[in-house]
This record gives C-alpha cells, structure tokens and sequence, in this order.
C-alpha cells in the first residue's frame, strides 16, 4: 500500500541581522536578550548569525579593537616588516606579497588616524595655489583698468622672471 506523502511548509522567521548585529556589538546584548527583543527563538538567531559568529562573538574585544585599530595595524606592520628581513620567510613568499600588504596596512593606518592616502592633500594646494593666482591676474587687470594703464604695464608681474 502506498501513502502518499503530504509536505507541510512551516512558517519562516525573518531576523533582522543588521539589528541583530547591532544590538549584538553596540550595545553588548546576550543572545537570549537580542531575541527575545526580535521576538524570535534563540536557536532562530543562532542559525541566522552562524555566518557571522567566529567574527563577532566577543564584542568587548571588537570594541578595544577599534579604539586602538591604528595601534594594532601597525603590530602587523612590525610583524610583516621582520618577516620581510627574515630569509627563511622571504624563500617562502614573494617580496612583492609582503610588499603589497604593507602597502596596505600603511593605507589603513592613514585612514584611521584621518589621513590623506594619496597626494590629496598636494593637489587641494595646487588648486587653491591657481585659484588665488587667477584672482591676481583679474585684480591687476582691474587696477590697470581703473588706472588707464593699457598693454599691461604691470604684466611683468605674470612673468617668471620677474
């Protein structure tokens, strides 16, 4: 005899992972408050942030971590500065490789100390260095306007010499 089979869907539970993780590594909640503040089951959240566990499982230390970010960056730097000097590890890996992450180590530690990572900085100078000389030039033409100075006799002051 055969039976036939019937599947019976169950409810689905949507959690909210941002605010899972949020309440999870802003506000340092249990897993058992977390859920019971989602309205969901325990195991529920568990599936739903398995992904994400081994990197969040200890909020106290994301929270020393990104208050001292720059300071622990710069540890691997050292690190990956003395492997670059240690010969065993270099027959091991390309100097390029290491290389390239110090390069980005050094990028990240600018960032989090709020600094240019490129010659940002240099060409702000320059534009604003163009802008004020542009704003010179139509002075001096104005002055030598108002003066009735024709054929710029203060335009030696846009040459280089002098």
């Amino acid at each position: 005899m055969v039976v036939a089979s019937k599947q019976v869907k169950l409810p689905t539970t949507t959690v909210d992972i941002s605010k899972a993780l949020k309440l999870r590594l802003q506000h340092h909640l249990s897993y058992d408050m977390i859920a019971e503040q989602l309205g969901i089951g325990k195991s529920t959240l568990h599936k739903a942030l398995k992904p994400f566990l081994d990197l969040i499982d200890n909020p106290e230390a994301i929270s020393g971590f990104n208050a001292n970010k720059a300071a622990i960056l710069e540890g691997a730097q050292v690190s990956l500065l003395s492997d670059l000097v240690d010969k065993d590890k270099r027959k091991k890996a390309t100097l390029g490789n290491v290389g390239y992450v110090l390069d980005k180590l050094d990028g990240m530690i600018r960032l989090e100390r709020g600094q240019s990572t490129s010659n940002i900085a240099t060409l702000t100078e320059y534009r604003d260095s163009a802008r004020e000389a542009q704003r010179i030039r139509e002075e001096i033409a104005r002055l030598e306007a108002e003066l009735g100075i024709e054929g710029g006799d203060m335009g030696h002051l846009d040459d280089d010499d002098g």
